[in-house]
């Protein structure tokens, strides 16, 4: 980072360069903060940097301004920002270049937006790919920047929440695991102290007193059962587990001594194999409360005959209840990544359909088109594209006011919207303009269907006057190299329908260039 970089809020220029000839940083005053959002604005255009200062400080969010990318790029090392609002053309560092060198780095989360006069697919999948999170064209709208800004708290917060959860789940999982070698070490004990008493009791006269000392110094609850079921044996590790003393526990059941919700029928059953000569290993026995492996294994006389068994409990109730934590952990893992599941969907809806119709913008139906002219040259698909023209749109501005030539847009969206087959796709083009692609249908069929739209458009209720469309349409084939082409040719045979008296259809046709260069 360079030396003497400082955050500006929004306000007047400061005094002087920092960091290098031509990085300036804002300075002034810093708004009150309306939300958990730390914003940084890297904007040199003086009039975005107006309009951006203006709704930020309108909506309470607190925000630093500097004007170039290596400026933005020392402020964003300092890891305060949840938010970065970037130019794409800015001097010494372009806006996905900064994208790419913060997500390369170290720096915590932060939601980018792209500010950018570029409209092209291309340069906004290039800005995703740097990391951009989302885009906003100039010049922009102070809702679309409020709701992107709206979408974007969520996000950080949702990611906020996730970083801390997975910081506990770590820490679950470090417990667990040390957990783990305790059980682990306690169950290499117990193995080695089982194999030595299944070898005393070969040679009990020998080493009884060893077997004795042993049985007493396991750190685990460890208790002998004679073959009538009684306990002889009861060590000291069992007697302070389970309140019992040895003079009171011999002569006792199993069940008497650990209770009946430890040792229920199934678990009695296991102790009468153990007697039987049928060794049982780790076998999870609880109450709902204290959590054991419990295993037994046969005593054998000289003669080879089951005199009794040897059970032993090793104490994993901190081990239980670590996973059942690491269980709820890993829900609310789940439960933040539905909700950013939900954030994302939203956000695309956002950025994919026109905001007064609700019907797809024209970003995404440069992306279906592009995608229909890909399989046309895959699989020769046939395709048509209709451009349709509300007539005299302007009459109803200048006659009734904005607000009714916006009902009619919607009218008009709704009712294409609703004529068409399931797989054509309706846009809004721009202004009163809608353009329709008709997927799989050649010019004849296309026409007809476009007849069936002016006819559904024409039939709608005159709320102020008789609504009609004018519609061209052309078909992709292999004499047009280009959407740019296509588009051209169904905007010559709108006109030519326009010529033609409005409220009609007009395919494309050679002969109509030659009329519109005439």
């Amino acid at each position: 980072m360079c030396a003497g970089w400082k955050p500006r809020g929004g306000g007047r220029k400061a005094a002087g360069a920092v960091g290098g000839a031509g990085r300036r940083v804002q300075g002034g005053r810093r708004v009150v903060e309306a939300s958990s959002l730390k914003i940084l604005v890297a904007e040199d255009d003086v009039i975005s940097t107006k309009l951006l200062k203006r709704t930020l400080e309108k909506h309470g969010y607190a925000y630093d301004l500097v004007e170039n990318g290596i400026s933005a790029w020392e402020a964003m090392q300092t890891g305060q920002y949840s938010v970065l609002i970037s130019d794409w053309m800015m001097p010494g560092m372009e806006g996905p270049e900064l994208c790419r060198k913060i997500r390369e780095s170290e720096i915590p989360f932060c939601y980018i937006i792209i500010l950018t006069a570029k409209t092209s697919s291309a340069d906004k999948m290039a800005a995703i790919h740097a990391g951009a999170d989302d885009f906003l064209s100039k010049p922009f709208s102070e809702p679309d920047l409020v709701a992107r800004l709206m979408a974007g708290s969520r996000l950080v917060r949702m990611q906020q929440q996730l970083e801390r959860a997975n910081e506990e789940l770590s820490a679950q999982r470090e417990e667990l695991a040390r957990a783990n070698d305790v059980l682990t070490r306690q169950q290499e004990e117990l193995s080695i102290t089982l194999k030595r008493l299944e070898d005393a009791s070969r040679i009990a006269d020998i080493s009884r007193n060893r077997f004795s000392q042993l049985f007493e110094g396991l750190p685990l609850p460890c208790f002998t059962v004679g073959a009538d079921g009684l306990v002889y044996e009861w060590n000291e590790e069992a007697a302070t587990r389970f309140g019992v003393p040895p003079h009171l526990a011999i002569g006792r059941t199993v069940q008497d001594l650990l209770g009946t919700r430890l040792v229920d029928e199934e678990r009695l059953q296991s102790v009468q194999a153990a007697l039987s000569g049928m060794a049982f290993v780790s076998e999870d026995w609880n109450d709902g409360e204290q959590y054991f492996l419990a295993s037994g294994y046969p005593l054998h006389s000289h003669g080879g005959e089951v005199t009794g068994a040897i059970l032993s409990l090793v104490d994993v109730t901190a081990q239980r209840l670590a996973e059942a934590k690491l269980e709820e952990q890993l829900r609310t893992i789940h439960d933040l990544y539905e909700k950013l599941q939900v954030a994302n969907k939203r956000l695309e809806s956002i950025a994919s359909l026109d905001g007064l119709t609700g019907i797809p913008n024209h970003r995404t139906f440069q992306e279906r088109l592009a995608g229909l002219i890909e399989v046309y040259r895959q699989t020769q698909e046939p395709f048509c594209l209709a451009l349709m023209d509300v007539d005299h749109f302007k009459r109803f501005n200048d006659d009734f006011g904005h607000l009714a030539g916006d009902e009619v847009l919607k009218s008009v969206a709704a009712t294409l919207n609703g004529a068409v087959r399931g797989s054509d796709v309706v846009a809004r083009y721009g202004g009163e303009e809608f353009a329709v692609l008709f997927r799989g249908a050649e010019l004849e069929t296309a026409s007809r269907l476009c007849e069936r739209l002016r006819q559904a458009v024409e039939a709608l209720p005159p709320t102020y006057r008789q609504i009609t469309i004018s519609i061209g349409v052309a078909q992709f084939d292999e004499t047009v190299n280009e959407a740019e082409e296509l588009i051209r040719r169904a905007d010559t045979a709108l006109y030519a329908a326009k010529r033609g008296g409005r409220n009609r259809v007009c395919t494309w046709e050679p002969s109509l260039d030659t009329e519109a260069a005439a």
